[in-house]
């Protein structure tokens, strides 16, 4: 049996030194806010890429971004998440009697709007994201009549700090911010340490209502920091997640950011409405580059309703507005209470959200046993979930906290970072190239190596002096379009009445209209009828919907879920739960092989190469029986090394179509059992590719039933439709519940700055199909009516290619295959042929998906096929 090894730290380390600096309370790890922390990831791996080898010549947008960094410097802050507590940043309302969460009226009113009446799909976003929300938040960020974006010189995609930077092993270093002395900012200590970075450092800034001190610069002190950066030739890159939440204005927000972008500078931007708009359990937020020409950006945009828009302004400045009030009447009540003449005016200083105390760990400590108050271990208070009406007692737990516990006030400067005595959440490691964050560090000013500008000294009205001579991004190369979502870009292009797009794999009707279920929307009904919150999900993601798709996978009554040896977390669907997997075999498995079938989903080795994981093929698919190659795949498993996870489709193989038979499936546990293998299955398209779940779940039920370890990743996309809620689950069976206790901590630490927490909406879907009868019988016999109508058309297709070519040609195959994909067996060039002559849009293999195709055009794709096969070698 394998061993997890999960006791031991984790491996791999960055050989490089990091450089720690004196300032940051350890906790901006967690930025439990709403940024989507994928976005962070993106920007991180940009920076990491600096090292990667040339000679990867083939690389996808992210591993090409070469940036020209040599350390970024960032600020930290240490969050801890807690329920009904003052260290998790959420707006409460008034009623803490029993405390709900204040999800903004007109977002309650658009989802209604969006969910009922559009009817819109579920369809798959493209890799950038929607363009309307693009558009629009570059807009909100810079400013609608910027020229930058007139110019197209940004770009957007839709997406705690040291542990984000660790994972993708990008350096990192701390400058000074926070002065322990005057509860205030360390301004001379800021712009030293950003003076003696190395120069092209990344400067990793807090756009407005810095997290966790709330202590901002000046605007002069903002135009000083940019001076600093600009003149060291530094790259600032701004953590925007509280734009109108902290002043009440969107614009104010944002001046810091617009400040150094109208002095020309290349930065970077990553935004989150998880606060302004309450959206915490969405994950909604994007990645903005700013680049010195148009060449060097990549995606456009477009906007909202002006009359949301205002509104949503107002309710913003509602919530700033009952923050200010509570920091106000906390400050009148601390200056009325505390006759030790204590001058408490640093807390009307702070803005934003948080409130930095300067409580140190043990007085903090104090607040949560003696008071009840829960808060982060550096003093760090949310003023979003105080109310007025508690303020005194506040002031009351402050004061006593602050002169009769030990008073030392805990200097950041000699934080060092051997305090991991932190939660897990605090302990997340970072490691990354190199990353200086700081709140606002950024320096607009003259001569700088690869710059020249004049800066602006306008705060408010911000405009362009001059352009970049050259620009950071100049090394970085365009990157080939994705070889599956791709295709539908070309066929988006193709203006030719018989076109069809069989590339990707999302479900059609007969009329070839995107399909949302009926299910699906009665689930979402009753979600809008209960008027459920946003609220951050666990880093595991939502209990129901963990417990259901751990159910539906292994069987309710399956003795592993009884004996509590399933680790399962929500994952980022399928891709989002292979890649946390991933994470987990290369930090606890070091040096083991994942083995891959020959072919496989085309996105099987991108994660694993950006995990580091090393993988090779076994021969899955035999071209000349246009079947399964099963001996080819037995010998390759066998002579895999010991303990390597094998990665098995566990049905409805994509892109073949072709499965192990049952008796297969059982000399296939064989051979892996024997050579203490680990099994790894990916499942797609349970229910979806036989009309049964338990059918499609057969193989993954067989291994486990054995006794065996094994990865198990789950994804709805397919069999609910969800294409774009992104929902899915990694399992690993353990021998033991208090294995799969350790493997559950650590998927959730490899989870944290990958994306923080899951979304939530289609966790909640799921968890209702699954959980109601009604909803689940239904569900069930949706899944039958879809995959009937493939099994139809897979027939229909196959009649019509047997009618038409006199060949003789066995086209048999087809009907051998399974699920939404046949593998035609066609070359490149004849698939090429298939879209430049017949506008028929698949992938270059051959695979073609059957459920974007009608009965009433299968003649048409026979004639296609026949003549490409034939008359293209």
């Amino acid at each position: 049996m394998q061993s997890w090894g999960l006791g031991r730290p984790g491996l791999g380390c960055n050989k490089r030194n990091l450089y720690i600096g004196v300032d940051s309370n350890a906790a901006s790890h967690f930025r439990a806010h709403r940024r989507q922390f994928l976005l962070f990831q993106m920007a991180s791996t940009m920076l990491s890429l600096a090292s990667a080898s040339a000679s990867a010549s083939s690389l996808s947008m992210h591993d090409t971004l070469k940036v020209m960094t040599k350390f970024v410097f960032f600020e930290q802050g240490k969050v801890k998440l807690g329920s009904n507590s003052l260290s998790t940043g959420f707006v409460k309302t008034k009623s803490f009697g029993r405390v709900s969460m204040s999800v903004a009226v007109n977002v309650s009113r658009f989802e209604e709007n969006l969910m009922l009446q559009r009817g819109e799909n579920k369809e798959y976003l493209p890799i950038e994201g929607l363009a309307a929300f693009n558009k629009a938040t570059a807009e909100l960020l810079f400013g609608a009549d910027n020229p930058l974006l007139k110019e197209q010189r940004v770009e957007t995609v839709q997406g705690n700090h040291k542990s984000i930077f660790n994972d993708v092993r990008v350096p990192w270093s701390e400058y000074r911010y926070y002065d322990p002395k005057t509860v205030g900012l360390d301004f001379e200590g800021m712009i030293a340490d950003i003076k003696d970075a190395p120069e092209g450092s990344f400067i990793l800034l807090h756009g407005c209502a810095h997290n966790p001190t709330g202590i901002d610069p000046t605007p002069d002190q903002w135009e000083k920091i940019a001076d600093v950066i600009q003149e060291k030739n530094h790259i600032p890159f701004f953590d925007v997640a509280y734009q109108g939440f902290a002043s009440g204005s969107l614009d104010t927000d944002a001046a810091s950011v617009r400040l150094f972008a109208a002095c020309g500078m290349e930065l970077f931007v990553a935004q989150s409405y998880s606060k302004n708009l309450g959206l915490y359990a969405e994950r909604i937020g994007a990645m903005n580059v700013v680049c010195s020409s148009a060449d060097a950006a990549i995606v456009a945009n477009v906007v909202g309703d002006p009359i949301l828009f205002n509104e949503w302004k107002a309710e913003m400045e509602m919530m700033a507005g009952r923050i200010k009030n509570v920091r106000q009447k906390l400050f009148d009540s601390l200056s009325a209470k505390d006759k030790s003449g204590k001058d408490w005016s640093f807390i009307l200083k702070q803005i934003g959200m948080f409130l930095f105390t300067g409580l140190n760990k043990a007085q903090s400590e104090n607040m949560t046993n003696k008071w009840h108050v829960y808060l982060t271990k550096d003093g760090r208070i949310s003023l979003a979930g105080l109310s007025l009406a508690k303020c005194e007692y506040l002031a009351d737990a402050i004061i006593d906290s602050f002169h009769n516990m030990a008073s030392t006030m805990l200097s950041l400067a000699s934080a060092s970072a051997s305090a991991s005595s932190l939660s897990m959440h605090d302990t997340l490691k970072v490691m990354t190239k190199f990353v200086f964050f700081e709140q606002g560090k950024v320096k607009l000013g003259s001569n700088s190596l690869s710059t020249g500008f004049a800066k602006t000294k306008s705060f408010g009205r911000v405009s362009m002096s001059v352009a970049v001579n050259v620009s950071r991004f100049e090394g970085i190369t365009m990157a080939p379009p994705d070889p599956i979502l791709g295709v539908s870009e070309a066929f988006r292009a193709d203006t030719n009445d018989m076109k069809l797009n069989l590339g990707v794999g999302a479900y059609r009707t007969e009329e070839l209209q995107p399909y949302v279920l009926d299910v699906v929307k009665k689930a979402e009904n009753l979600m809008l009828q209960r008027g459920e919150n946003k609220e951050y999900l666990p880093i595991e993601g939502l209990a129901a919907f963990n417990k259901a798709t751990a159910e539906l996978l292994f069987g309710a009554d399956n003795p592993l879920l009884k004996e509590q040896r399933v680790a399962t977390v929500q994952g980022l669907s399928g891709t989002g739960s292979l890649r946390l997997a991933a994470a987990l075999i290369e930090r606890y498995f070091p040096g083991a092989k994942v083995l891959i079938s020959s072919p496989t989903w085309g996105n099987h080795k991108n994660i694993f190469n950006d995990a580091r994981v090393p993988w090779s093929e076994y021969r899955y698919y035999d071209p000349k029986t246009v079947g399964l190659d099963f001996e080819g795949m037995i010998a390759d498993i066998k002579d895999a090394p010991e303990g390597s996870f094998i990665l098995l489709h566990g049905c409805a193989h994509n892109p073949t179509g072709i499965d192990p038979t049952p008796d297969q499936w059982e000399k296939i546990a064989d051979v892996i059992q024997e050579k203490n293998h680990i099994p790894f299955f990916d499942v797609a398209y349970q229910g979806f590719a036989s009309g049964s779940l338990d059918t499609d779940a057969a193989s993954v039920r067989l291994f486990a039933a054995r006794g065996m370890e094994l990865f198990v990743a789950q994804s709805y996309s397919k069999n609910l439709g969800l294409y774009a809620e992104r929902i899915g689950a990694m399992n690993v069976v353990c021998s033991s519940a208090d294995a799969a206790v350790r493997v559950k901590s650590q998927l959730k630490r490899l989870a944290r700055p990958m994306y923080s927490n899951p979304p939530i909406h289609g966790a909640k879907i799921v968890a209702n199909v699954v959980g109601d009868p009604t909803l689940f019988n239904e569900w069930k016999a949706e899944m039958e009516m879809m995959a009937g109508r493939i099994k139809n058309v897979r027939q229909k297709l196959f009649d019509s290619l047997s009618a038409k070519d006199k060949s003789g040609k066995d086209w048999s195959f087809i009907l051998k295959q399974i699920g939404m994909f046949s593998f035609t067996g066609l070359n490149k060039a004849q698939s090429e042929n298939m879209t430049n002559k017949w506008h028929v849009y698949l992938t270059k293999d051959g695979r073609i998906s059957l459920a974007g195709l009608s009965l009433a055009k299968c003649e048409y794709l026979a004639d296609a096929i026949i003549d490409s096969f034939h008359n293209v070698s």
